[in-house]
């Protein structure tokens, strides 16, 4: 099944091409850090900056909506392997 989010049938760049960019690699990490709490000492006591933020921001946001997607998916019997 297609994404909601992607209007066409595709997204236009490959996800796994995104993933593989070292700055979303950088701000995966940072989110887990951010995620527990301790983002301020991985960034040894310096505040994150506000693009290093709303890149964070951005990144749970799109988790919280893949998140509801697979849960919505799962609750509609649409879940790989329930129709089968």
């Amino acid at each position: 099944m297609r994404h909601p989010a992607w209007p066409q049938s595709e997204p236009e760049i490959c996800p796994g091409y995104l993933i593989s960019l070292p700055a979303v690699g950088e701000v995966i990490s940072l989110y887990r850090w951010w995620e527990s709490g301790q983002l301020k000492l991985r960034l040894d006591g310096r505040k994150p900056t506000p693009v290093l933020m709303t890149y964070i921001d951005i990144l749970a946001s799109e988790i919280r909506a893949a998140e509801g997607w697979a849960m919505a998916e799962a609750t509609s019997g649409n879940a790989q392997g329930r129709n089968r």
